[in-house]
């Protein structure tokens, strides 16, 4: 683990140091100045590699301050990190940190993002591909980094936690969490695979189903990437889908019947089962690895104190979205 770790932590730190460099010596032209040395450079990538190194290698126990995390006290000890690492020196690293000093528009940083970010995120998407095999089942959903500066594509989602970041389509396993791959959305410039047949969420699941389809996985998502046509190509890539489902989506049959609440009804194809369940509210779903089968749900009845009864989809559904909300 410490091998794999270090390795990631000196490939982004050629990047950092590259990147710095680069944007140095645009200024350094600009001003009429000579460029930085080489031991200005490799003190550069020595302070970098070490900044990284402690943010990879920080405990997942968050401490109150930053600097808590090189205290060797007995009420605070967690010296996971580097101890030879001087705390201002790397707080200052972390804090400073700047691929280009020049990126003030939004065009200038579609561009610095694409040219001096996204090989960090490439190198960092291959890590976590490598460092678990998944289990069966998968989940792709929407995530929101907190970032409180000033970014052209920052995003605005009131369900999440953070309601102001950067947006990320993530796919998980289910069973552990772990994050397997994932897309950052920078508008126009987000980097996938576009087919015009899928449209742009249906696009974005098979970008980051690439790796794991004809294996045998179930993918859970909601609707705003289900589709009938998305799901029946992953059928044919041995791949199963359960997901909630918008009643206007292309595909999706329609339902005249008025329903009461612990009633559905359903449609299904040879290889898509499609229904609709009423609750407090209609709730539509579209499935290739499910029956009609119901079965006890977490709510109970009042009045009987009976549990109350739903889709098997729907139980599965929610049992497994829990891995990333």
């Amino acid at each position: 683990m410490a091998s794999t770790w270090r390795f990631s932590v000196e490939r982004v730190s050629e990047i950092f140091a590259d990147s710095d460099s680069n944007g140095k010596n645009i200024d350094s032209q600009s001003n009429g100045e000579i460029s930085s040395s080489s031991s200005e450079s490799e003190q550069l990538r020595d302070l970098d590699e070490s900044g990284i190194s402690s943010d990879v290698h920080s405990p997942p126990k968050k401490k109150p301050r930053f600097e808590f995390n090189w205290s060797n006290t007995s009420f605070k000890p967690q010296l996971f990190i580097f101890a030879s690492s001087n705390s201002v020196e790397i707080d200052i690293c972390i804090s400073c940190d700047i691929f280009i000093s020049t990126i003030t528009s939004t065009i200038d940083q579609a561009i610095g993002f694409s040219k001096y970010i996204q090989p960090v995120v490439n190198h960092l998407r291959d890590k976590f591909k490598t460092t678990l095999v998944p289990y069966q089942n998968l989940v792709i959903d929407e995530s929101l980094m907190l970032w409180q500066g000033r970014l052209a594509f920052k995003q605005y989602i009131p369900s999440k936690r953070h309601r102001f970041g950067v947006k990320l389509y993530i796919l998980c396993d289910c069973f552990t969490g772990f994050l397997l791959d994932f897309i950052i959305y920078t508008g126009s410039t987000t980097e996938y695979k576009h087919t015009k047949e899928f449209g742009a969420s249906g696009s974005i699941v098979m970008s980051l189903m690439g790796d794991y389809l004809d294996e045998g996985h179930n993918l859970y998502a909601d609707n705003w990437y289900s589709s009938p046509k998305l799901f029946e190509d992953l059928y044919q890539r041995r791949t199963g889908a359960c997901g909630t489902i918008r009643k206007d989506r292309i595909g999706f049959p329609k339902f005249d019947e008025k329903l009461e609440r612990g009633q559905q009804v359903l449609k299904h194809t040879k290889n898509l089962l499609a229904l609709t369940w009423y609750d407090k509210r209609e709730v539509h779903m579209l499935s290739t690895i499910h029956t009609t089968d119901m079965v006890a749900s977490e709510k109970t009845d009042p009045r009987t104190k009976q549990k109350l009864m739903e889709p098997i989809c729907i139980a599965d559904y929610n049992n497994n979205m829990g891995a990333v909300d």
